[in-house]
């Protein structure tokens, strides 16, 4: 894949779009991130296997989430998850106000997540891609991690009877 300054095409002319400089990255570091009320690269544990109980293997999943526009509501919190898809999540997805997805989070008052798929970016479950451990690259897993993320983010933010609405593309 073609790079500009370091960073995929795609990148670069998302930017371009965005009529942002062509090396501008939202959310890089901690420091930038919270400019735009960001909080990136958050992990939880996930189980390598959710259906098989005898394989006691865990690893780190990346997430990342933006609570600014969120409002607390008495009966039912709004929460939105832009789910992964095959590549490393890119931090513009949940920082930049004029994507779509972003806008309907403003108009619902919604907190904002996204997540990485195992096997991609930086939620790598094995030590590496040999066939064998890629055996647990199924969609019946990734569900799995998704219900696991969703179950330990109710918890840890405490919404109330939350509705989650979930976004992705391509493979997701």
């Amino acid at each position: 894949m073609g790079k500009i300054n370091g960073k995929p095409l795609r990148d670069h002319y998302a930017n371009q779009a965005l009529g942002l400089a062509a090396d501008y990255d939202c959310g890089v570091s901690s420091t930038e991130a919270s400019k735009y009320n960001v909080t990136i690269d958050q992990w939880i544990v996930q189980p390598l296997d959710h259906f098989d109980t005898s394989i006691n293997v865990n690893w780190s999943m990346r997430y990342e989430y933006k609570e600014k526009y969120f409002q607390k509501r008495n009966d039912s919190d709004i929460v939105f998850l832009l789910i992964g898809g095959e590549g490393s999540i890119p931090n513009n997805w949940i920082c930049f106000e004029n994507y779509t997805w972003t806008q309907l989070a403003i108009e619902n008052k919604a907190f904002m997540f996204q997540t990485e798929h195992r096997y991609f970016g930086k939620s790598r479950p094995t030590k590496d891609m040999a066939t064998e451990n890629l055996k647990w690259l199924t969609m019946e897993q990734a569900l799995a991690d998704l219900n696991n993320f969703i179950v330990q983010m109710n918890s840890k933010f405490n919404f109330t009877n939350p509705r989650w609405v979930a976004f992705g593309g391509s493979y997701p």
